[in-house]
């Protein structure tokens, strides 16, 4: 993944001014993905890749907010990363620790204080890793 720029985007607004694809359709593989956070458990997401990349080293990871899980309310993520890989971009969705199917337990007995915890950085570490990961999947 890089960040910033949009050096080598081929894209073009589409008549109802979101970005269409240039080219052929873009066919999308689905994979479980699992990588280990600085505390050692085992997380797990859902990599979007498309067949043809829009740009070598470039992807999209979604993060969810607070105690969601990578499927987001109403499957919005899935619908998201669908949209998303079939512009040619990879993308992944994933589980922080403690969440959905990643290992780990919420000390917190409340959802404030896990809200809280959020808010302070809980998962910044697991956001670092998932950004390790999944650059090597995509360069």
């Amino acid at each position: 993944m890089t960040a910033g720029g949009t050096a080598g985007l081929s894209a073009r607004v589409g008549s109802e001014g979101g970005i269409a694809p240039e080219g052929p359709p873009r066919s999308v593989r689905t994979v479980p993905v699992t990588f280990r956070n600085r505390d050692g458990f085992r997380l797990f997401g859902i990599l979007h890749q498309p067949d043809r990349p829009r740009e070598p080293g470039l992807g999209i990871l979604l993060l969810s907010p607070g105690v969601k899980m990578r499927v987001a309310p109403h499957r919005l993520y899935n619908k998201m990363a669908a949209g998303l890989a079939a512009l040619g971009y990879p993308v992944l969705r994933f589980d922080f620790h403690g969440l959905g199917d990643s290992e780990g337990d919420a000390s917190e007995t409340n959802l404030a204080d896990l809200y809280r915890a959020t808010q302070q950085g809980r998962y910044v570490p697991d956001t670092l890793c998932a950004i390790s990961s999944v650059r090597s999947q995509v360069e």
